[in-house]
């Protein structure tokens, strides 16, 4: 299978069709790292903060393997750590902002869910 610089451009159609798998795998991947969360917090007693670090990871995994199976199907299958390793390198700068926007509202927010002070 050719890499990602040499697969050849996606039809208008195929081009759509990325679009379209590329957003609903995304914002499936919302509700992934919610997930991930309450299972961080509930179920393996991490902190707010460490169960922020694990539920972006299991979020970022999840969109760049179902991205990779469906959404960009032309991309060679080999050496798929080193590409998942990548992915989240080439992520880095997102995935700082969306950890540091959390930990500002889990810090700064208001307590969820409301309780005694």
């Amino acid at each position: 299978m050719a890499d990602a610089a040499s697969a050849p451009a996606a039809p208008a159609g195929g081009l759509r069709r990325e679009l379209l798998s590329f957003a609903v795998i995304g914002g499936v991947a919302l509700f992934v790292d919610m997930g991930a969360l309450w299972v961080a917090l509930n179920l393996l007693g991490l902190g707010v903060y460490s169960g922020g670090l694990f539920s972006y990871l299991v979020a970022a995994t999840f969109t760049w393997y179902l991205n990779r199976t469906f959404t960009f199907r032309g991309v060679s299958r080999r050496r798929a750590l080193a590409q998942w390793a990548k992915f989240l390198a080439a992520n880095g700068v997102g995935a700082a902002v969306n950890y540091a926007v959390y930990a500002a509202v889990v810090t700064f927010g208001p307590r969820w869910p409301p309780g005694p002070p």
